[in-house]
């Protein structure tokens, strides 16, 4: 599951815990950025993006709101 910390701009070799430490091997690092970069050739920009924040806020609890355009926590969604 993608975290709250997932950005998919973010390279997978710079995600780092509180130590500094990286989170993914070079190998996982790699496979990431791959599959990142083959989605988003093949959804297109738009609808990669989107997918990727719904996952983000899935994850976060939260959901948008058509009617205010806002956040909101999710109610078992």
């Amino acid at each position: 599951m993608i975290g709250a910390g997932f950005h998919f701009d973010t390279p997978g070799a710079d995600y780092l815990d509180v130590n500094g430490d990286h989170l993914l091997n070079a190998g996982s690092a790699a496979r990431l950025d791959f599959g990142l970069d083959f989605a988003r050739t093949r959804l297109g920009n738009a609808v990669f993006e989107e997918l990727c924040l719904k996952e983000v806020w899935q994850a976060l609890g939260v959901h948008l709101d058509p009617e205010t355009g806002q956040l909101v926590a999710s109610s078992g969604c």
